[in-house]
């Protein structure tokens, strides 16, 4: 899941978001991130962000806070998804 959604957000080799990125997003994060706040049901939902800001900064994946969180970077307890 990581190396696919950092090349997408780093804008590397194409990537199509409707069927490579949506079907992860929709496995693991709209049960918790569908509605105020952060969406992750669309793109739009994923650059208008939530109270940190755009989730995903295009070509610049270490500001991108849906890669850090993923990741762990912002801490282990913050790693998403929680299980």
């Amino acid at each position: 899941m990581i190396p696919l959604l950092l090349a997408w957000a780093a804008g590397g080799a194409p990537v199509s978001y409707s069927r490579e990125v949506a079907p992860i997003l929709a496995m693991h994060c709209h049960r918790c991130h569908e509605g105020p706040g952060l969406d992750t049901r669309t793109y739009a939902g994923l650059r208008r962000g939530g109270n940190l800001g755009p989730a995903v900064i295009p070509g610049d994946p270490e500001r991108s806070t849906l890669v850090q969180f993923v990741e762990g970077s912002r801490g282990e307890a913050r790693r998403m998804p929680p299980a």
